[in-house]
């Protein structure tokens, strides 16, 4: 059946179902009675109790595994404007040692001065050393566009 249902409340439902038991599902399966009638489809609560099993597989069947690839996408985004955000500090801070082959230090900034603040800039800057890792990518825009 064609059903249309907001993002979020498709989430909501599919997240209810997981951390909860069916006895704690009350108020989520009325409000999918109610969305079935509104499309068309009256069906009782126990045929809903009995479906969301179904609802869950066809939301990580079908729905999440079309948008993983686009999460990845912008997760990917997202770490790459972090990396170009970063990378004028790491070029400022990062110093070649003398000592032995690979020997470095980073000049860190006079502000920082809590030892867990060091620790964790010390930590960000060697990821920065990393680089990204692997070519940008994008995916279709037909695994954009539907659901």
């Amino acid at each position: 059946m064609d059903l249309r249902v907001s993002r979020i409340w498709l989430l909501k439902v599919v997240g209810d179902a997981n951390k909860h038991n069916f006895s704690r599902l009350d108020a989520r399966v009325k409000q999918i009675r109610a969305m079935l009638a509104r499309h068309g489809h009256e069906v009782d609560e126990g045929m809903v109790y009995r479906s969301v099993p179904d609802f869950q597989q066809w939301f990580y069947t079908d729905v999440f595994s079309y948008h993983a690839s686009t999460i990845g996408e912008f997760l990917d985004q997202i770490r790459r404007a972090l990396f170009a955000y970063l990378s004028p500090e790491f070029a400022r801070a990062w110093r070649r040692g003398d000592r032995f082959e690979g020997d470095y230090s980073f000049d860190i900034p006079a502000d920082i001065r809590d030892p867990l603040a060091l620790g964790m800039y010390w930590d960000l800057m060697n990821r920065m050393r990393d680089g990204v890792g692997f070519p940008a990518f994008t995916v279709s825009p037909y695994l954009k566009n539907t659901f």
